[in-house]
C-alpha cells in the first residue's frame, strides 16, 4: 500500500496492523539503509552553510565589514607617538584658516584640504594642548579606513559578486599597512578613500544606461577632482581606470571615460601645476632604487612572498581564463569539492591589478629624474591589492574567501602590533623626548633644534609646550605663524652666539645620526658655537632622536 506525497504505508512487524511512515521517517529511514549506516556529516556541511549565509544576510556585508574595520582601525589608535609630520598638521592646522592660507600659497598645497578638515575638528573640539588632540584627529583617518572597505563591497556587488566584496573588503582590513596609514593624523587615508570611490563611480558609469549616463560620468569626473585635491599623486590611479576600460568595454565607452577624465583632469589642471611648483619641500627624497618596489608590495602584509603567491595565481587566473574554461578544472578536483568552484572574475582582476601595481610602478619610474617616490604617497593602491584577494573569492569558494585572508592576515600579524607600539609605531617618539627634557632640564636652560629649519624639529616644543616650560629656544627668531611656514625662521649665526653667552645649559635635540652631517649652513654653525664655548655633559638616544646637554666650560685664562 502507497499514500501519495504524506507519507508511506508498511506493515508492523508480526502482522500487525500497517503504521503510516511521515516524509521525515522516510528520509531517516533512507539514510539507515545507506551503506556505512547515516550520514550525519553530509548534511552537517550544507546546514552551517545556510546558517552562516541566513547571518550574513541578516547582519548585511556592509554593516559586518564596517564593524570589522572599525574594531581593527580603532584598535589603539591613540597609542603611537605622534612622528613629526603629524606634528606639522597639528601646528598648522590649530592656526586660524586666514594663517593657513597664507602658509599653502607657497608651502604644502598639496595637503591643503586635509588642513581645512582638521583644522574644523580643532574648532569644533578645541584643545589647549595640540598633543592630546592627536587621537582625535586620527579618528578621520579610521573613519576614511572603514569606509573604503564598506566600500570595497560595493565594488564587488558591481562586478557582481558580494563575496568579491566581502573578502576584499577583509583582507584590507587584514593588511598591517592599511592600519598604519589609518592610525595617522595625515591625509593618506582619505586619499585611499578617495581612490575608491572613484573607482566604484567609474563602475557606475560604465554600467549606466540610458539618459542618466551623462550623469553617471560626471560624478566619475568629479571624483577625479576629490583625488586630486586630497593628493595630486593619487591622479595616476587614472592608469589603472585606464587599462580597465581599455581592456574590458567597448569604443563607445572609452570615448565617454576620455572625455569625462580630460574634464575632471582639467578642472584641477590649475591646482596640479600650482603644487608641482612646490616640489622644492620634498628635495629631501632620492630616486629609488628597485628594491624600493618590491619593499612596498610585500610591506602591506610584511611578507613578499604571502602577496607574491596571491598575486601569482590572480595572475594565472587572468592570463588564461580559456584555457580554464576549455579544461573545466573542476574535472581535476574530488567529488564534493568541484561544486564549489566557480569561475575568476576578470574585471575585479584587472582592475585590481591595475590599481595595485601601475601607479607604484609610474611613481617610481617619474622618481628616477625627479624623486617624488616614498611609501605613503602610494598607499592609495591598498585597496587595489585587496581587490586582488578578493577576486579569488569566485575561483574557489568558501575556501577562496577564507584561505588568502587567513594567510595575509597571520603574515602581518607581528607587524600590526609594531604599528601600534607607543615608541616605535610611528617611527619617532615626540613624547618621550619631551618626557625626557621635562625629567632633567633646568629653568633657564636653552635649546636648540638640529635640523632647525624644514625638518620640522621644533614642533616637538609646539606640541608638548609644557614638556619644555622654562627652556628657551635661542637660536628662534620670528614663529611660524608670523612667517607663513611651519616652525618659523632662525637667526644668524652671530646672534645665536649672543643668547648663547648668557645660558651654562644647553639641549640639543636633533635627529639620531644628524650631527655630524649638517645640509644647512646654520646647522653646522650652532653645532660649531657649542664645540668651541661647551662640554658635553651627556648624550641620550630617545627613540630615533638624540638628546645632548652641553655645559659651559670654565673660560680660559688670558
Amino acid at each position: 500500500m502507497h499514500q501519495l506525497a504524506s507519507g508511506a504505508t508498511t506493515l508492523a512487524p508480526g502482522g500487525a496492523a500497517p503504521r503510516t511512515l511521515s516524509p521525515t521517517d522516510l528520509r531517516d529511514r533512507a539514510a539507515a539503509t545507506t551503506p556505512g549506516g547515516p550520514d550525519r556529516t553530509a548534511s552537517r556541511g550544507p546546514r552551517l552553510r545556510d546558517r552562516f549565509r541566513r547571518a550574513l544576510t541578516a547582519a548585511g556585508p556592509e554593516a559586518l565589514v564596517l564593524a570589522a574595520a572599525a574594531g581593527v582601525f580603532s584598535w589603539q589608535a591613540g597609542t603611537p607617538s605622534p612622528w613629526r609630520d603629524e606634528g606639522a598638521t597639528m601646528v598648522i592646522a590649530a592656526r586660524p584658516a586666514g594663517e593657513i592660507l597664507e602658509l599653502v600659497k607657497h608651502l604644502d598645497l598639496v595637503h591643503a584640504a586635509y588642513y581645512f578638515i582638521v583644522h574644523a575638528l580643532l574648532v569644533l573640539d578645541p584643545t589647549p594642548n595640540l598633543g592630546e588632540a592627536v587621537p582625535a584627529v586620527r579618528t578621520i583617518s579610521v573613519v576614511a579606513a572603514s569606509v573604503t572597505a564598506l566600500l570595497l563591497v560595493r565594488l564587488g556587488r558591481r562586478f557582481g559578486s558580494t563575496a568579491v566584496g566581502l573578502s576584499a573588503a577583509l583582507a584590507l582590513v587584514a593588511a598591517p599597512l592599511a592600519s598604519r596609514y589609518a592610525q595617522e593624523a595625515r591625509s593618506y587615508a582619505l586619499v585611499m578613500l578617495a581612490t575608491t570611490i572613484a573607482a566604484l563611480l567609474l563602475l557606475r558609469a560604465v554600467q549606466t544606461p540610458g539618459p542618466r549616463n551623462r550623469r553617471a560620468w560626471a560624478w566619475y569626473a568629479a571624483s577625479l577632482g576629490l583625488v586630486a585635491l586630497l593628493n595630486v599623486i593619487a591622479l595616476l590611479v587614472v592608469l589603472a581606470h585606464a587599462v580597465y576600460v581599455a581592456a574590458l568595454t567597448p569604443r563607445a565607452v572609452r570615448r565617454r571615460w576620455l572625455a569625462a577624465t580630460a574634464a575632471g583632469l582639467g578642472v584641477v589642471s590649475p591646482f596640479v601645476v600650482a603644487t608641482f611648483l612646490q616640489r622644492g619641500q620634498v628635495d629631501w627624497l632620492y630616486a629609488p632604487a628597485a628594491a624600493d618596489l618590491p619593499r612596498f608590495w610585500g610591506a602591506q602584509y610584511d611578507s613578499l612572498g604571502a602577496v607574491a603567491g596571491v598575486l601569482a595565481v590572480a595572475l594565472l587566473l587572468v592570463a588564461v581564463p580559456d584555457r580554464f574554461a576549455r579544461l573545466d578544472p573542476r574535472r581535476l578536483l574530488p567529488a564534493g569539492v568541484a561544486d564549489r568552484v566557480g569561475t575568476t572574475n576578470t574585471g575585479a582582476l584587472v582592475l585590481g591589478l591595475a590599481w595595485a601595481v601601475l601607479p607604484v610602478v609610474a611613481l617610481w619610474t617619474i622618481s628616477q629624474a625627479e624623486p617624488l617616490y616614498t611609501w605613503r604617497y602610494v598607499v592609495f593602491t591598498l585597496p587595489g591589492t585587496a581587490l586582488v584577494v578578493g577576486s579569488l573569492a569566485t575561483a574557489l569558494r568558501p575556501a577562496g574567501l577564507v584561505v588568502p585572508l587567513v594567510v595575509l592576515a597571520l603574515s602581518g600579524a607581528h607587524m600590526q602590533d609594531v604599528y601600534r607600539d607607543p615608541h616605535l609605531g610611528h617611527a619617532e617618539d615626540m613624547a618621550s623626548v619631551g618626557e625626557y627634557v621635562s625629567a632633567h632640564a633646568k629653568k633657564g636652560d636653552a635649546v636648540l633644534w638640529v635640523p632647525g629649519g624644514p625638518g620640522h624639529m621644533r614642533t616637538l616644543q609646539q606640541l608638548y609646550p609644557e614638556r619644555y616650560a622654562g627652556l628657551i629656544d635661542v637660536a628662534l627668531d620670528r614663529t611660524g605663524a608670523a612667517t607663513a611656514t611651519i616652525t618659523g625662521t632662525e637667526k644668524e649665526p652671530e646672534q645665536i652666539a649672543s643668547a648663547l653667552k648668557k645660558r651654562k645649559r644647553v639641549w640639543l635635540i636633533s635627529v639620531d645620526g644628524a650631527l655630524g652631517r649638517q645640509a644647512d649652513a646654520v646647522d653646522s654653525e650652532k653645532v660649531q658655537l657649542l664645540l668651541d664655548g661647551y662640554r658635553i655633559k651627556r648624550v641620550d638616544i630617545v627613540h630615533k632622536f638624540q638628546v645632548t646637554l652641553w655645559e659651559k666650560t670654565a673660560a680660559k685664562k688670558g
